[in-house]
């Protein structure tokens, strides 16, 4: 096999001698000969609201841990395993058996097809076909989120783990042997009705011959029961036939992972095992996301915690938080039309957009309680950022005064959006190439620069141009992934598309986990969590993956490239098609479930372009490939 060696993490995990994390590293460095985790690309495989501790992690060659601090399954053929196969030569898809199913992560290598489900709360199943050489499945200690291996029983039938997981192979699948990883234990044939190992480094090897299909259900004895999270299905709501494939695979793609990365009715930042609290922010545009994506029914579930609490997330008091919560709020209530929703949603609005008000004429400093453990100090944003998320915040709630006919605080909230428009107007001067928030929020989502399309435009190019080659390819890994979908929402917004195609295409190609459109933040565990530090698994962290505000910036890029509504001359106009190719057209299309404030939009094009909508009839602008 090809042996991955992890060097040491430097200063924070030698401090943590003791931590599950030092003790697999220390493993590696006396047994550099043994198969090691791969380490890079896990993804959540999860039920929608389940447990962080109840989330299912696999990784590219479908080596899969059922539960946090479980134990690893990884397949072993001939000098390959599932941790060592390039990753050019792994193909992963998401595949939906079902409208309510989570979904299949089927795996294609050389040497097999693994695909792993989730049957129901609790149990995993893996459908294992092997080619023209034998595969070994393996259960050990380490795996994408491992744990000590103490106890293994076999009762001929089944495996039963550390007392709690029952392993159920088919008999396709032959124990070899069982004992400890010392020695000689990869080529090891002893087998034995139950083994205790003190180290908890203790294994299982199950062989399935060439050509053979074999199955592994693994239960879980301690998995919840509930689930407060009710969720009809883990994808969008849409239903598209386009002509290239991967944009309905990368779509369907981000909201699977936004719901599967749901806790409870929290939403996390990114993988719920390295942030064990909501975040307002990436939560806002999680929320958002799925709402236009045709999930309203999570999102009406989720959209209470925003308002009834300020501030959330790591970074404790952050100014932005009122109008990110207040576009959230309005983004559900505005489509769900439902007059129960908007009182309920009342009092948390004009709380938080009184805060608004305040931060607009503070003379001292603001203090507000903050929820949850913080990771560090609140950060400094730009002001500009600020202003056009908290002037998004202003107007979305006086649309909810409206229909509650509050005219006096409508009046109130529209008269201060407009002298903080005018005002960013006139404070407005290029902004420096790295001045990111800026240009993640100056068009989209907050419309403030809505008047300064040319300026933008010419600021926008010029960070374009600093940050990629003559092939718009971008010049250095990024580490705010979200930042350069945020930037190429702002592109389509001035129906640039070639640049935001440019992007999306970048995005594709550099996928954390290929084939399955997942994404990455920073650089290592971006936090002092260290949570971690406390599984074998994911030792030596390069970021933190998958990330929500990247998949929630992405789908909703994707759905506003298909249709979205724009005030025009300050009427809602529908746009249609602005971020289609025109070599698409030679094709027919069908879109379907774009959901609006307006109702839900359908189109398709057989040559002309028919757009059917379920609501109110708004004038119709098509996109530039349609003209």
């Amino acid at each position: 096999m090809r042996r991955i060696l992890l060097g040491y993490l430097g200063v924070a995990a030698l401090a943590a001698a003791t931590s599950q994390r030092q003790i697999v590293l220390d493993q590696v460095l006396a047994r550099p000969n043994d198969a090691w985790l791969r380490g890079t690309g896990h993804v959540v495989l999860a039920f929608p609201g389940s447990l962080e501790s109840e989330k299912s992690y696999i990784e590219p060659g479908g080596s899969f841990s059922p539960s946090v601090a479980s134990f690893g399954v990884s397949f072993w053929s001939g000098n390959q395993s599932s941790d060592s196969i390039p990753l050019e030569a792994i193909e992963q898809r998401f595949v939906w058996p079902g409208a309510k199913a989570v979904p299949v992560l089927a795996t294609k290598t050389t040497y097999y097809t693994a695909d792993w489900e989730l049957p129901r709360p609790g149990a995993s199943r893996l459908r294992l076909h092997s080619f023209k050489q034998p595969v070994s499945i393996v259960i050990r200690s380490a795996g994408p989120a491992g744990a000590p291996l103490i106890s293994l029983t076999w009762s001929g039938r089944n495996l039963l783990v550390n007392d709690r997981w029952t392993v159920t192979p088919s008999m396709a699948a032959a124990l070899r042997s069982m004992g400890e990883e010392t020695g000689g234990w990869m080529t090891d044939k002893v087998t034995r009705a139950h083994f205790v190992s003190a180290s908890g480094w203790g294994y299982a090897r199950f062989d399935v011959p060439p050509n053979s299909e074999a199955t592994v259900l693994i239960a879980d004895a301690r998995a919840s029961a509930t689930n407060p999270l009710q969720t009809g299905g883990v994808k969008s709501g849409l239903e598209l036939q386009l002509p290239d494939a991967r944009f309905a695979a990368s779509l369907d793609a981000q909201a699977a992972h936004l719901l599967m990365g749901l806790v409870k009715r929290e939403t996390r930042p990114g993988d719920p095992t390295n942030y064990p609290a909501a975040c307002l922010r990436d939560g806002a545009y999680t929320v958002v996301a799925l709402a236009r994506a045709g999930r309203m029914d999570v999102a009406r579930q989720l959209i209470p915690y925003f308002a009834e609490h300020d501030f959330f997330g790591g970074f404790g008091h952050e100014a932005d938080a009122p109008g990110l919560a207040l576009w959230a709020m309005e983004e559900i209530a505005g489509r769900a039309h439902d007059p129960g929703l908007d009182h309920a949603l009342w009092p948390h609005v004009q709380r938080k957009e009184q805060i608004i008000l305040d931060m607009l004429s503070f003379k001292e400093a603001i203090f507000e309680p903050v929820l949850g453990p913080a990771v560090d100090t609140a950060a400094k944003h730009s002001p500009r950022y600020i202003n056009a998320v908290s002037y998004r915040g202003l107007l979305d709630g006086a649309a909810l005064a409206r229909r509650l006919n509050a005219s006096a605080l409508e009046k109130q909230w529209t008269d201060a959006a407009a002298k903080l428009q005018t005002a960013w107007f006139a404070a407005y001067r290029a902004p420096e190439p790295d001045d990111d928030r800026t240009f993640i929020s100056a068009l989209w989502p907050s419309g403030i620069a809505s008047q300064l399309p040319n300026a933008i435009h010419s600021d926008l190019n010029r960070r374009w141009v600093a940050k990629r080659n003559m092939n718009g390819t971008l010049l250095k890994k990024p580490l705010w992934t979200y930042f350069d979908v945020a930037e190429a929402h702002q592109w389509l917004m001035l129906w640039q598309i070639e640049r935001v195609w440019t992007t999306i295409d970048w995005f594709w190609a550099n996928q954390a986990s290929p084939g399955l459109y997942s994404w990455w933040e920073g650089n290592g565990e971006e936090n002092k969590f260290h949570r971690w530090e406390a599984v074998r698994g994911w030792v030596k962290p390069p970021n933190v993956t998958p990330h929500y505000w990247t998949a929630a910036e992405m789908l909703a890029l994707q759905i506003d490239m298909l249709a979205y509504v724009e005030e025009i001359a300050g009427q809602p106009v529908l746009v249609v098609g602005a971020g289609i190719p025109k070599a698409w057209t030679t094709h027919e299309m069908s879109v379907r479930g774009i959901v609006t404030k307006f109702g839900t939009v359908d189109w398709t094009w057989t040559g002309k372009i028919t757009v059917t909508q379920h609501g109110a009839q708004l004038p119709v602008l098509l996109g530039p490939p349609f003209r």
